[in-house]
């Protein structure tokens, strides 16, 4: 396997990328001034009001997250946070009893504001990229995909993909080994032969390191301190890292 060059990355058999804060952006859209109701409203949703909506979607969160953090301190694999399931525990809590077309928007309420963008410059990279390389996405996301696999659609972005790996369907999520080794084996490849490309040290790149892989952590200028000398490579956002993996105009 050669390197490539002015690095000290061997050229990977497959690339994957991580979605939020990587390629896609303007995400997480959860706070006390979001309008959750005109977008429920707007999927089809009558059951709710504004304090309920936000009272459930609060909740959740806020239960997802503690649920999370606890697995992430422990050594071990994980189960996934269930958005769908956590909404439909904080509704019944506030004796909504909501039906079957609630219970949709309001998933999707969240899956909406869970979701960002992928722009111009960003779609042109990952189309650079996989004029190279096999590329797929592995994204811890909480909520249902549908809005993320439609951006990815209408971005054209889906269609250099092998396959996206979503936290919420496969039931498993970074930093935990086993999510690295789903990918690996689904594209039948060695995890040393992988390169992990993503925004979250923790998470994404010395989370895939640990189990083999290489990883290229997107600075955006942030000081990797004390774990600098633990990282293969380090780009200043996605295009740059782009351009280090295929430089020229290809």
């Amino acid at each position: 396997m050669s390197f490539i060059t002015g690095t000290n990355l061997k050229e990977p058999s497959i690339i994957f990328i991580d979605l939020m804060n990587t390629i896609m952006f303007n995400h997480d859209r959860f706070g006390p001034n979001e309008p959750y109701l005109d977008t429920f409203q707007a999927l089809g949703g009558t059951g709710l009001d504004t304090t309920s909506i936000h009272t459930i979607i609060d909740n959740a969160m806020s239960s997802i997250e503690a649920d999370y953090e606890t697995q992430y301190s422990e050594s071990q694999g994980s189960t996934v946070p269930d958005a769908h399931i956590r909404l439909r525990q904080e509704a019944r809590i506030l004796n909504r009893r909501l039906s079957l077309r609630d219970r949709i928007a309001l998933n999707l309420t969240f899956a909406f504001h869970e979701c960002g963008w992928i722009d111009r410059l960003h779609a042109q990279s990952i189309k650079k990229l996989a004029s190279r390389y096999r590329l797929a996405i592995i994204s811890n996301l909480w909520g249902s995909p549908y809005f993320c696999n439609l951006v990815l659609r209408r971005t054209g972005t889906l269609q250099y993909m092998e396959a996206v790996y979503y936290s919420s369907q496969i039931k498993l999520q970074k930093p935990w080994k086993n999510i690295f080794e789903h990918a690996c084996t689904k594209h039948n490849v060695e995890a040393e032969d992988c390169l992990m490309i993503g925004d979250n040290i923790d998470l994404d790149i010395l989370a895939a390191t640990r189990w083999g892989m290489q990883g290229l952590w997107l600075s955006y200028g942030r000081d990797a301190g004390s774990r600098a000398e633990k990282l293969d490579a380090v780009a200043l956002d996605f295009p740059d890292a782009v351009e280090i993996l295929v430089p020229g105009d290809s």
